[in-house]
């Protein structure tokens, strides 16, 4: 399993992680309409009203205004508190590079996640790095999974993890990767 970065000088064709985001995002409502589409940057813009399941992905895509310059993962979650939107799985799409929330002083992630929980106990939260590094804005626990990159079996390992497949999860794939093959005799 190959997890790619996304950037402009590589295998997407020059799209941001905006629009990368994006596609995924409203991959996803295309299957599910009940979902919320949620843009954030340093600020949140809900744009849910203005989708249409019945629409093309790209005709979706093309109502959303990416602005970029920054990352505030927590702003995106403080929304969905703020708005008191029933949670049960939130799918956070983004670069990662939360250094928004920590200038503004606001509340970090995890802060606000663990609110989510206190409401939903069974919620889950699914953060997917498109540009992963060092550092993640939630640490790992049993109702958060990270991944970092794409892959096409990506949707398979979050439908697994969602219904608590006891023998897979990204560390365990990575593994399989990892490992070397047994000698044929």
């Amino acid at each position: 399993m190959t997890m790619y970065p996304v950037n402009a000088n590589n295998v997407n064709g020059g799209m941001t992680v905006s629009q990368v985001a994006g596609l995924m995002a409203l991959s996803i409502y295309k299957k599910n309409p009940h979902a919320k589409i949620i843009t954030f940057d340093t600020a949140v813009r809900d744009y849910t009203s203005s989708m249409n399941p019945r629409d093309s992905i790209v005709t979706n895509l093309n109502r959303i205004n990416f602005n970029g310059g920054g990352t505030d993962c927590a702003a995106a979650v403080n929304h969905v508190l703020k708005n008191d939107m029933p949670c049960d799985l939130m799918i956070m799409i983004s670069d990662n590079m939360a250094w928004r929330e920590y200038q503004s002083g606001s509340r970090s992630t995890k802060q606000l996640w663990d609110e989510v929980l206190r409401k939903n106990k069974q919620a889950k939260f699914v953060m997917l790095d498109l540009q992963h590094g060092m550092t993640s804005q939630q640490p790992q626990q049993k109702s958060v999974l990270h991944v970092g990159g794409f892959t096409d079996s990506l949707f398979t390992l979050i439908y697994d993890w969602l219904n608590n497949d006891p023998n897979r999860n990204f560390v365990q794939e990575v593994m399989k990767v990892l490992e070397p093959e047994p000698a044929q005799v």
